[in-house]
């Protein structure tokens, strides 16, 4: 990836720029082959992946909610969704930028940087917020030039029995899902994007770490997949007077976490 990656980092035209992206892209797609032969030559793993056909079979822009359990969920969708999906972008914390290497090939792939601000900085200064929102929306922008598949992890951070209980989650399995983001890069790619796809992943053992990956003690993964409807009414709005409808959308994101979280396999 590094040598295409600095021919876009060096390019000054646009179009060039997007041609380089679109070599990464591809060149990421098979980076997933390779992953696949590991998971078959190393891993024991059972894999129980269902509604997979929601993806269908020709290229689209697809919007995937995931819930967020473990570092291993990017591995996860990453198998589940190759052959099926586009080219697959992620919303990343943006401390992640800073992991040695794959933080250049996320940064260089477009892959949206996220801060991850504490209540107590909003309320000081409110603006932080729109700064994330912003960033969000410059990304997305980016997608619309060919399909992608978009993955966002609303909940915002890996699922625990202490955030659980320190969030006061109304979902048994879930976190407490946020909609900002999520509204936004909806609203911005809705022109292009063809379907919106609720995904839950759960694990055997349920609380897995990348080396547990690594090691090969990932016994089983489930993967389910469920097409959910555009909330056309709200994306209908003006962008200027979202804002005052977000309670709205998250009364939508809500509904959707209920519902994973009844069908949820734990």
């Amino acid at each position: 990836m590094y040598p295409v990656s600095l021919l876009k980092r060096f390019s000054k035209d646009p179009l060039k720029q997007a041609r380089y992206t679109h070599w990464l892209d591809i060149i990421v797609h098979y980076w997933n082959y390779g992953n696949d032969f590991i998971f078959w030559l190393t891993q024991g793993t059972q894999w129980e992946v269902s509604g997979e056909e929601v993806l269908g079979d020709k290229p689209e822009w697809i919007f995937v909610l995931s819930n967020h359990r473990s570092w291993v969920d990017i591995a996860v969708l990453f198998h589940a969704l190759h052959r099926r999906a586009p080219y697959i972008k992620y919303f990343l914390k943006r401390q992640l930028r800073k992991v040695p290497v794959m933080g250049f090939c996320w940064e260089i792939l477009d892959y949206p940087f996220l801060d991850r601000y504490t209540r107590a900085q909003l309320e000081e200064n409110p603006d932080l917020a729109g700064k994330d929102l912003e960033n969000i929306a410059t990304a997305c922008r980016k997608f619309n030039e060919y399909p992608v598949c978009v993955i966002a992890f609303p909940e915002g951070t890996r699922f625990s029995a202490k955030k659980h209980e320190y969030q006061e989650s109304p979902f048994n399995h879930l976190l407490k899902p946020k909609a900002g983001g999520v509204s936004t890069a909806l609203h911005v790619m809705r022109p292009k994007l063809n379907k919106i796809v609720d995904v839950s992943i759960s694990y055997d053992p349920p609380r897995v770490s990348f080396w547990d990956l690594v090691a090969g003690k990932l016994r089983r993964v489930r993967v389910d997949m469920r097409e959910v409807p555009f909330p056309d009414d709200l994306l209908k709005l003006d962008p200027a007077v979202r804002e005052s409808i977000r309670a709205d959308y998250q009364e939508w994101l809500n509904a959707i976490w209920q519902e994973k979280d009844r069908c949820f396999r734990a």
